[in-house]
């Protein structure tokens, strides 16, 4: 039984397909390799410069985490490019990886030779030494381009000062002004505050319920407080109007002098203090100054400094606070 002869043109084109697709597959696959690997190195190179002006520690931790990331990820397909070639060259030499192809379809015009190793690097394609000669100079530019443009400096700390003056009532006058970066994300002309319910005496009048106190700004210009019992009686809110609009990041000052009906509470022969504050400023410093009968003593909760002169006894508590964390103490004092 005679058996059919092949058709080796058929083969050789069959042959000379299968090998110009791979070969575009890897040229491809290589492009796209050097790409991102020029891309890591724009970015490493970016967030290492960025790492060097950082002086607050939690961003210079993270940066420094960042920038080893994308260390380890430059060190990883660097590696790739260089095993790759190697490992398709061992693939040949072992016979693992085999294109048979006669020497006279290759003449015909098949392509170059069978070593898949010029596939990825053919001779129009630029060699090792140009690529990484030109990683070094994306990474000298990036470097220059994040040391020329600095990020933004943050906002500027919120500065909060508040005089209270207390007795021997449950009843304190307080004066304070509060300096802080606007932190929303859009231009405002409003400012929004909360007191606890049970630390104010708020009337009714016919429009509503009436501020007890009195808010300026950083002109003496009175402002108008429009006041909202919430959260089911527990709270104040008072929703303060500026008389322009403020960007954000931009500081706006606010003088308050307040009367607080109910500020301390009494506990056995001792008056309680308790205080929380907080506008939600990236960095706050709080100040709160306490005046208190010459007499006076505490009793619980060491302030900061403590001194008297012939009329009062003075307490001072201050801290500085980032990322709206709020400023919580508290304090007893006894009067003779």
């Amino acid at each position: 039984m005679n058996r059919p002869e092949l058709d080796k043109q058929r083969i050789t084109d069959i042959r000379r397909r299968a090998t110009g697709d791979f070969r575009r597959e890897m040229r491809f696959r290589a492009v796209k390799l050097w790409l991102l690997y020029l891309a890591l190195t724009v970015l490493c190179a970016f967030v290492y410069a960025r790492w060097q002006l950082q002086t607050d520690p939690q961003q210079w931790l993270l940066y420094a985490i960042v920038c080893l990331l994308f260390l380890q990820s430059l060190m990883s397909v660097g590696l790739w490019l260089w095993l790759l070639p190697r490992v398709l060259l061992l693939l040949k030499e072992m016979k693992l990886l085999r294109i048979d192809i006669d020497r006279d379809s290759l003449e015909a015009g098949s392509g170059a030779s069978d070593s898949l190793v010029d596939v990825l690097q053919p001779s129009g394609f630029p060699g090792r030494k140009v690529m990484l000669a030109v990683v070094c100079v994306v990474a000298v530019v990036s470097v220059q381009a994040a040391l020329r443009f600095p990020p933004p400096p943050p906002p500027p700390a919120g500065e909060i000062q508040n005089f209270i003056t207390l007795g021997d009532s449950e009843s304190a006058e307080s004066v304070s002004e509060i300096k802080v970066p606007w932190s929303g994300m859009f231009p405002t002309s409003e400012i929004t505050t909360y007191c606890d319910a049970e630390r104010l005496a708020v009337q009714e009048g016919p429009e509503g319920l009436i501020y007890p106190g009195k808010i300026t700004d950083d002109k003496g210009r009175e402002l108008p407080v429009e006041t909202h019992l919430v959260n089911d009686g527990k709270s104040y809110q008072f929703t303060v109007h500026l008389p322009e609009q403020i960007l954000p990041g931009q500081i706006f000052t606010l003088r308050e002098r307040l009367t607080l009906a109910r500020f301390a509470k009494k506990e056995g022969d001792a008056w309680k203090v308790r205080m929380r504050a907080n506008w939600g400023a990236p960095e706050a410093r709080y100040t709160f100054v306490y005046k208190m009968p010459k007499d006076a003593s505490i009793v619980d909760g060491r302030p900061n400094q403590e001194c008297r002169d012939d009329t009062a006894r003075y307490a001072l508590y201050k801290a500085v606070r980032r990322d709206g964390t709020p400023f919580e103490f508290s304090f007893a004092y006894k009067v003779k």
